[in-house]
């Protein structure tokens, strides 16, 4: 079985900001949304804050060059 890592998941939080950041589309703004909440939750009840720094930057902003 394939196990992610939170650097893994720290990038999907980050493209998922990213794209809602650019689509013009309200539906998908909402499902990417809704994806973003759900691995954050995920990140929260199963791993240590502080072994991924890309989480907590991606919570604050998103820096240029991540993805």
């Amino acid at each position: 079985m394939y196990r992610l890592t939170e650097h893994d998941l720290g990038r999907l939080v980050t493209a998922c900001q990213r794209y809602k950041d650019q689509t013009g589309s309200e539906y998908m703004w909402d499902e990417y949304n809704e994806l973003q909440k759900r691995l954050e939750t995920f990140m929260d009840q199963n791993y240590e804050g502080t072994k991924c720094d890309i989480w907590y930057i991606s919570k604050e902003a998103i820096p240029i060059g991540i993805l």
